[in-house]
């Protein structure tokens, strides 16, 4: 028999969640927001992956295979926003020497 989404919202794989839902979209937002702020308050940088993935996901895109985990394209997004993060801050420059300069 299928199961109301009231029911999947607050029992899943045996684990009751009192209260409403807060697997959410919008609860998510707020999360991410707040690492940011964060990130931002404590002087550190910091990669925005969802907004990475609000963009991708509203381009029609579907980068999760089960709106919770990564597929294909979404192992995708994550690899390429990290790298253009790291490459932003690193000017080319790696962090250790090339090993034949040691």
């Amino acid at each position: 028999a299928l199961r109301s989404k009231q029911w999947y919202q607050r029992r899943v794989r045996g684990v009751s969640y009192p209260g409403p839902a807060i697997r959410v979209n919008k609860v998510t937002a707020q999360y991410a927001a707040t690492a940011l702020n964060v990130a931002a308050d404590r002087g550190c940088r910091s990669c925005d992956l969802f907004t990475v993935f609000e963009e991708r996901v509203a381009g029609g895109g579907q980068p999760f295979s089960d709106g919770l985990h990564l597929n294909e394209e979404g192992e995708g997004l994550v690899y390429k926003a990290v790298a253009e993060f790291v490459e932003q801050r690193m000017d080319g420059k790696l962090p250790i020497p090339d090993w034949k300069d040691l």
